[in-house]
């Protein structure tokens, strides 16, 4: 039996897989929170984190689940980034 890597989650109204196995997402996450992942893990772990460190997290874990890069984009742009009314 192999390695789990996926999960799924309740999110933006639906149950959603998410998955950061895929090299391709781990670049993406790495470039855009300017570390390494285990770095970017550490700083959610120790309290440190940057909110590029959540948002990321969460788009490259839809990508790898399945989402396209537009569509993950779009939903956490719609249920994550919100400006306060």
């Amino acid at each position: 039996m192999g390695l789990k890597t996926e999960v799924r989650l309740d999110f933006a109204g639906e149950r959603r897989s998410f998955n950061l196995s895929p090299i391709a997402c781990l670049r993406r996450l790495q470039d855009a929170c300017d570390a390494g992942p285990q770095y970017v893990l550490n700083r959610l772990f120790d309290g440190s984190w940057r909110m590029d460190d959540l948002r990321e997290t969460i788009v490259q874990g839809l990508v790898g689940g399945g989402e396209d890069q537009r569509a993950a984009q779009a939903l956490v742009e719609k249920w994550l980034d919100p400006e306060p009314k």
